[in-house]
């Protein structure tokens, strides 16, 4: 009786022990799965070795045409000729080495998708079918989690941006006016009406109007760099948000940003000419954003009102900084 109670807890005994261990895995795999929704897509190599040696692995290795781009564990313990032979997508490869050292190892070796990067386990025991199936899960996991991390980037991305222009569209653009126009401090909005681009279509059919779009919206984009938002609203309108600092001299801004949208438009061999007609508000917030807008664009109907291919500065006091315009 005693030795079949032995026996019995020592059964048991296992079974919580090997438990335990799968319960670990399962942490391991998933605690390297949220890493991976936040890392960048070159981090998935170094996350998934590094929860290699969390699974148990005595060092962990990944490659890339034959050549180790990273390890963790111990340095040197993987045999460089095993690494010549790439691993397959899906499988794990389970084979034994001699170090130089005279010691017998193991290695389980899976392929990551996503980075084409294989990931080797190394340990001075031989290895299971439970660590092999940990590790591929690992690998598995991480991929997906990343996938889905840049699946979601991309949806955000199409939400956020016009997608022929790639600018922010308009719903994005009234989101980041709305939080700067909270703050305390300078902020402007430049409002860009293109002159005479219906011609553009009536003249030449909307394919050449998208790819004439296009151009522009790059050339915006490009004046404004990191120091503003670029946004297309619609059509043939766009806006710029300056916060800070730069909207101190959006007047000046929009006078260079007339000069910088002036000139030929190279379309399918066509040279079709490009203007806008702009308007600027400069305040200090708290403000409305609202009444921003409404003042820019109030601004962009005086350009057209003068001309066009001109930038206006809607003020009822005074001319802001660096401005000679006025719109009322």
């Amino acid at each position: 009786l005693a030795r079949w109670l032995q026996e019995g807890w020592r059964t048991q005994s296992e079974m919580t022990t090997s438990a335990e261990r799968r319960i670990e895995r399962l942490a391991t795999i998933e605690s390297a799965a949220r890493a991976m929704r936040t890392e960048s897509s070159e981090g998935i190599t170094t996350i998934c070795i590094d929860h290699a040696v969390r699974l148990g692995f005595y060092a962990a290795t990944a490659t890339k045409g034959g050549q180790v781009i990273a390890a963790a564990g111990r340095e040197g313990f993987a045999p460089a000729e095993s690494f010549e032979t790439e691993a397959s997508y899906g499988e794990v490869h389970i084979t034994r080495w001699l170090h130089s050292a005279g010691n017998e190892l193991h290695c389980a070796r899976t392929l990551e998708p996503f980075s084409k990067t294989t990931i080797a386990g190394w340990s001075t025991e031989a290895i299971d079918d439970a660590t092999a199936h940990a590790l591929h899960d690992l690998v598995a996991n991480t991929t997906s989690a990343m996938e889905a991390a840049h699946h979601l980037e991309r949806v955000r991305h199409q939400a956020t941006h016009d997608p022929l222009t790639d600018l922010v569209n308009r719903t994005q653009f009234h989101r980041h006016l709305d939080r700067a126009a909270e703050r305390p401090e300078p902020i402007a909005v430049i409002y860009i009406d293109l002159d005479n681009f219906k011609a553009v279509n009536d003249n030449h059919g909307h394919d050449v109007g998208d790819k004439f779009l296009i151009v522009v919206a790059r050339r915006i984009g490009s004046a404004v760099g990191d120091h503003g938002l670029a946004a297309r609203l619609g059509g043939d309108e766009f806006a710029i948000l300056l916060t800070g600092p730069p909207a101190r001299y959006a007047g000046q801004f929009g006078q260079d940003l007339a000069a910088v949208l002036r000139g030929a438009v190279a379309v399918d061999g066509l040279e079709l000419p490009a203007s806008a007609s702009i308007g600027v508000t400069i305040a200090t917030g708290p403000v409305d954003p609202a009444e921003l807008v409404k003042q820019a664009d109030t601004a962009a109907y005086a350009a057209k009102a003068a001309g066009r291919d001109n930038a206006q500065i809607f003020n009822n006091h005074r001319d802001p900084p660096g401005t000679g315009h006025k719109a009322h």
